[in-house]
């Protein structure tokens, strides 16, 4: 963090020197009207830079109200200007141009006056950015860090330290250092100010990183889910489809694949957005493989031919999928000639890719040699400097020291004290959760014993007026007829107070009690006595369920009765998903349906929403519900063990 702050130092000093030529101090009150202008005319042929001509037009634009704010000493023109160019450089793949343009953005950044002082961290991001993706590492990180320091330095109250934690961790990911990526990926989650779009993206990538490289499926499909979530709240259709496509992909993978699920998050991925799916990478190449899973190879080979086209020429790893699927493909219909073609297209991109791997470390072996040099002539220069200062470090360390001491033994006093505060509240919310658990079990444990008076005691009366009222029948002696009609009466309300009374007793002690295998095997039998024709119900656990405690597990089991029943009796949904996820502290449900939703402000007591949130209140639970008519309603609830 120090070298940091040095650097962010020496960049704004020579700043000022260097910007001074561009200083035009005939007319402090320039006319910038036009320049923004210009900058407006980029931003919006950027967003909208589809075509090539649009594309050049903004670079254009770009570049000219960079220029006229240099004749006029528009600082922040400038700098803005070069800002959004670097980014829409980035966001088109050219690499070298945006680092280019962060590069000419640096030395304007130390005349920027404060309202604008937050291009700052965003140009040293940006320039990290471009650095990460030609492969230069650790200048990335060094980057990063220059954003961060300088958040701090200017106490800029910004939620871009999310963003480039993110980036952080996907440079350690890159750099096969799991655990560091995953602690970034973590403190963004804790930066304050973030919009919910920010953490979904968090979200993903987190899951994304437990799929691919960390081989867990369970925490995987917890943040997904989270990420899911927000981008149906937020209609953000694109940001869904992308992420429903990537799971589909991490469900074909070998190490866990499942080629059930892989398919119904395909399925999801193009109804989020229909028009766009199949234009999408992501979409097409899991449609291609799960064509080639089910023997389908001419579909397959569509499919692989139309990601192709819509692949961009330097997108090297899908293109390698992609031939690698069409060489399989070809061979197994028989057509060896194009089985060959897209084999040697293959060899060729992963040459390709082999050389730029190499260029990449030589790069990076190039940029530690110079750091390490700079690092050596500035040690050399720092033992002069200390030799001359040794004799104020000695007559300054005894004091020095007994303030350290101070400060230390006041610090102790405080972290005693909260570690103690802490304590105090984690007792009462055991107690609360121990109270909680009692009364549960004792209402539980009533209507069980309930449930067995009513099976014993009234069984066995019951029981025995049926054999009172067979062995009337056998004795009759006048008027038989009468009497036979009589009995035959008594024996039907016999039989409907008997049916009665076990209608009664199963409903006090329902299926979930009969089951010795937990919360999803209960759900299964009860799906499987429902039969519903008009509702398909699906099951999926994640994790061990040894942790969560009967009685709360009942009642998940009752909340999740109730949902069912929702969908079935109002949603006039089709299909229905219900998802169990075992985490280390909670257990999170994922509940959705594809029926025709409602209108939240207007649910009625019969609807059974009421009994939902009262169950999960009771838990110390959280209800999350995502719901809106004609698309269907979406539960998330997370049960603390």
């Amino acid at each position: 963090m120090k070298n940091a702050l040095f650097s962010i130092i020496i960049v704004l000093f020579f700043s000022n020197s260097y910007s001074q030529e561009y200083s035009l101090f005939f007319n402090t009150y320039a006319d910038t009207t036009y320049i923004n202008q210009l900058i407006s005319k980029a931003d919006a042929a950027s967003v909208d830079s589809a075509s090539d001509r649009l594309a050049d037009s903004a670079i254009y634009w770009y570049n000219q109200a960079a220029l006229l704010s240099k004749r006029w000493g528009y600082i922040s023109g400038i700098v803005y200007a070069y800002v959004e160019l670097s980014r829409f450089q980035f966001g088109k793949r050219n690499y070298i141009a945006g680092l280019q343009a962060a590069n000419n953005a640096l030395p304007f950044l130390g005349q920027l006056e404060k309202p604008y002082q937050f291009l700052i961290p965003q140009t040293f991001n940006l320039k990290g950015n471009n650095l990460y993706k030609i492969g230069f590492y650790d200048s990335a990180i060094h980057n990063y860090q220059l954003a961060l320091s300088a958040i701090a330095w200017f106490q800029i109250d910004s939620p871009l330290q999310s963003s480039i934690f993110n980036n952080i961790a996907s440079v350690f990911i890159t750099l096969e250092q799991l655990p560091t990526g995953l602690s970034y990926y973590h403190k963004a989650l804790k930066i304050p100010g973030v919009d919910s779009l920010g953490l979904a993206n968090t979200f993903m990538n987190l899951g994304t990183t437990y799929s691919n490289l960390v081989d867990d499926m369970d925490s995987a499909t917890y943040w997904w889910s989270k990420a899911a979530f927000i981008y149906r709240d937020q209609k953000r259709k694109d940001e869904l489809q992308y992420l429903y496509a990537n799971m589909s992909i991490c469900w074909q993978s070998p190490k866990h694949e499942d080629l059930a699920k892989s398919a119904r998050y395909l399925d999801s991925a193009i109804q989020a957005a229909p028009s766009n799916a199949y234009h999408h990478n992501w979409v097409l190449q899991a449609a291609a493989y799960i064509a080639y899973s089910k023997g389908d190879y001419e579909e397959a080979i569509n499919f692989c031919h139309r990601l192709i086209t819509q692949c961009r020429s330097n997108d090297k790893p899908t293109l390698t999928q992609a031939y690698w699927l069409l060489s399989y493909c070809y061979a197994l219909v028989g057509d060896k000639d194009q089985m060959k073609i897209y084999q040697a297209k293959q060899s060729k991109v992963n040459e390709s890719l082999n050389n730029r791997q190499a260029l990449r470390s030589i790069n990076v072996l190039n940029i530690k040699y110079q750091v390490s040099e700079k690092e050596r002539a500035l040690a050399e220069s720092k033992t002069q400097t200390l030799r001359q200062r040794n004799w104020l470090i000695l007559s300054g360390g005894g004091i020095l020291f007994i303030t350290f001491l101070s400060i230390g033994y006041i610090r102790s006093v405080r972290q005693r004290r909260r570690l103690d505060a802490q304590k105090i509240t984690t007792l009462e919310q055991q107690n609360q959760i121990r109270t909680l658990d009692i009364r549960m079990e004792a209402e539980e444990q009533e209507r069980i014993r309930i449930s067995g008076e009513l099976h014993d005691s009234l069984g066995v009366w019951i029981s025995a007026a049926k054999l009172n009222n067979t062995l009337l029948r056998k004795n009759i002696h006048s008027d038989p007829q009468r009497m036979q009609d009589i009995c035959t009466d008594g024996a039907a309300i016999l039989d409907n107070i008997h049916r009665e009374m076990r209608t009664i007793a199963h409903n006090l002690k329902p299926e979930y009690y009969l089951s010795d295998k937990g919360l999803g095997d209960a759900l299964k039998q009860l799906i499987h006595k429902l039969q519903s024709k008009s509702l398909q119900i699906f099951v999926s656990e994640f994790g061990p369920g040894s942790k969560l405690h009967p009685q709360r597990s009942f009642t998940a089991y009752r909340i999740l009765e109730e949902i069912i029943n929702n969908s079935l009796r109002h949603a006039r949904a089709s299909k229905l998903d219900i998802q169990l996820v075992y985490t280390e502290s909670h257990l999170n449900i994922s509940a959705e349906d594809d029926g025709i939703g409602f209108n939240e402000a207007s649910v009625t007591k019969g609807i059974g929403l009421n009994n939902i949130r009262r169950r999960i209140e009771q838990l110390n639970g959280h209800l999350t519900l995502n719901v809106e008519e004609g698309l269907g309603t979406a539960y998330l609830i997370e049960i603390p063990y």
